[in-house]
């Protein structure tokens, strides 16, 4: 039910970061193509070669044209894009601080998302230790270097800055792709290390590192659990019984597990307008109730953390 586009998101971030590097054009324009249309930030990747170009003085046409290819394919979509962008003033999107900026490396290599709040000054000092890995790699090699840290720098400066100036953009899984060159990056540096036991142990060290911080970071992630919920209700159901829920959180949810999906609705008694990020507006487009049934009527008010009261209207 809540298959996300982030795993494919990091595939083809990989893919047409090695297909670009090989100059294999051909493959480079598919897995970009359908990067670009997997998430619309995967943009910048393309855009971040292209600056890479300029920062290496290889920016000879040829490569900036087949470098850019596949942002004619996105062009379709942009008046969507554009839509979307204006029409997302409200977001559930936190502020960026300070505190962000300072763990934002950490955090992207970690996904951790501000809970458990006590490992904002891990991430921190992690940040600090990616840093100097990356710091590594550009004294080793500053033109590979340079292809991992464009787009980290490139993207980073600008989300965190209009995220602070303007409004708040900046998400994790947005920008997993510089997770991706993140990798590499730290990679480059633990390469740079010249004893190979003090190489391979660092290299274990951050493979240890990734492994503890999952298993970790999982009970943070966990879903709120509606399928228990919609089990118990369903036993009773009827066709004629409705499902409410308290707040658009909770719709999408209700409207997969509840067995009559077509009673399902959002109590809104103030009519207020559902924002465009809950995303029930296409399949969904008139969900919203300002009353329970007329009776008799039997309705089960759903709340955001799972837990329901039953409704009866006489």
């Amino acid at each position: 039910f809540e298959i996300r586009m982030y795993s494919f998101y990091a595939l083809f971030t990989v893919c047409s970061l090695y297909f670009w590097y090989k100059k294999e054009w051909k493959w480079y324009l598919i897995t970009s193509v359908l990067g670009l249309y997997t998430h619309s930030f995967f943009v910048l990747i393309p855009v971040s070669f292209i600056i890479y170009y300029f920062l290496t003085k290889q920016n000879r046409r040829r490569l900036v044209i087949n470098t850019a290819k596949p942002l004619l394919f996105f062009l379709p979509w942009l008046p969507i894009l554009v839509n979307q962008f204006i029409r997302s003033k409200d977001s559930w999107i936190f502020p960026v601080d300070l505190q962000l900026v300072k763990s934002v490396l950490g955090n992207l290599f970690t996904n951790f998302e501000g809970t458990p709040g006590d490992w904002w000054s891990l991430t921190f000092w992690l940040s600090v230790i990616i840093l100097v890995f990356l710091w590594m790699g550009f004294r080793q090699n500053k033109k590979q270097a340079l292809l991992f840290l464009t787009p980290i720098v490139f993207t980073l400066s600008g989300f965190l800055g209009y995220s602070y100036l303007r409004r708040p953009i900046y998400v994790n899984r947005y920008l997993i792709f510089i997770t991706v060159f993140e990798i590499f990056g730290i990679s480059l540096g633990i390469w740079s290390i010249k004893n190979k036991l003090l190489r391979n142990f660092t290299a274990g060290a951050f493979l240890l590192l990734v492994i503890v911080a999952d298993f970790a970071l999982i009970p943070s992630h966990r879903k709120t659990d509606f399928k228990t919920a919609f089990s118990e209700i369903n036993k009773n159901a009827e066709a004629a019984n409705f499902v409410y829920t308290q707040t658009p959180i909770s719709f999408l949810e209700s409207a997969f597990y509840y067995k009559f999906p077509e009673k399902v609705f959002i109590y809104n008694p103030n009519s207020i307008t559902v924002p465009d990020y809950i995303g029930v507006n296409v399949v969904f487009p008139a969900v919203s109730r300002a009353d329970f049934p007329p009776p008799p009527s039997k309705t089960y008010l759903i709340k955001d953390n799972a837990a329901y009261d039953t409704v009866i209207v006489r």
